[in-house]
């Protein structure tokens, strides 16, 4: 048996300017509340029905509705933006917004920090917006770029190999539910039991497992599975491995967006000393 499986995306259809509205709402939030943008992010979308993708796009907006604002409030030719507690961390805030469903942090040993710093804003008069000299700023930015390259192998092996593991665990419990349903457990009891773990991975599990469950049983009313049965420990197994895999690539694609945009300020400013 071979099975795939895809983390479901979840959220709804958004108009991209409304999302832009709740970033920018984030950042006041930040700037009047005693906030940090990551705080204010959660804040603002804590009641929306937002997918990963729609809650980075909340996360750019908001960084960068902070920047313009505090870049606004200077003045001078050597303008230096401060935010307090740094730009908000798409990863931080997935994990704040669904704490209990997956780990609370992904431990990359070659990065030390998981967002770095916006250091392609220049001032209307070409200055950058850094109180250090530009040779100094762009040995920083290559520093960066050599951490995050190292983070992004790093994390995609990571991701590969929490994926692999995600994918035998749901190999494993389709013969967990040909056990069971040969002692008589029935599809609805078992789908029952799952979601009572985890209601959206459970129709996922169920979906990808039917074929080993026996239409012939029929729910007994009243009866349902022990949470300590083997199918179900079993599909508990499977969510903590799905969620360790959503929790890498979530912050693989982070590392990725972040690469993109210090390559793009590396070839930029390449020319400096």
């Amino acid at each position: 048996m071979s099975t795939t499986f895809t983390p479901p995306v979840g959220g709804r259809a958004v108009d991209p300017t409304h999302l832009d509205s709740l970033g920018k709402t984030a950042a006041r939030l930040a700037e009047t509340g005693d906030l940090s943008l990551a705080d204010a992010v959660v804040q603002t979308i804590g009641r929306e029905d937002l997918n990963p993708e729609q809650v980075r796009r909340v996360v750019e907006c908001a960084n960068t509705e902070a920047f313009n604002r505090k870049f606004a409030s200077t003045s001078g030719s050597m303008r230096a933006v401060h935010i307090d507690g740094g730009p908000a961390d798409p990863v931080e805030v997935l994990q704040s917004l669904n704490n209990g469903a997956r780990p609370k942090e992904v431990v990359v040993d070659s990065f030390e920090y998981s967002m770095p710093p916006d250091f392609g804003k220049v001032s209307s008069a070409g200055f950058l917006t850094t109180e250090r000299t530009a040779g100094g700023v762009f040995t920083d930015v290559s520093n960066l770029h050599h951490q995050l390259m190292s983070a992004h192998d790093e994390l995609t092996q990571n991701t590969e190999s929490s994926k692999a593991a995600m994918n035998e665990l749901l190999v494993r419990l389709g013969s967990y539910v040909k056990q069971a349903s040969l002692q008589g457990a029935s599809p609805s009891e078992m789908l029952d039991a799952w979601t009572r773990v985890s209601p959206e991975l459970a129709k996922t599990a169920f979906d990808r497992t039917r074929s080993f469950m026996r239409d012939s049983n029929v729910k007994v009313a009243g009866r349902s599975l022990n949470p300590e049965h083997p199918v179900v420990r079993q599909f508990e197994s499977f969510v903590k491995a799905a969620s360790s895999y959503a929790a890498h690539y979530d912050a693989l694609m982070s590392t990725e967006r972040e690469l993109i945009k210090v390559s793009a300020w590396l070839r930029r400013h390449g020319r400096m000393s």
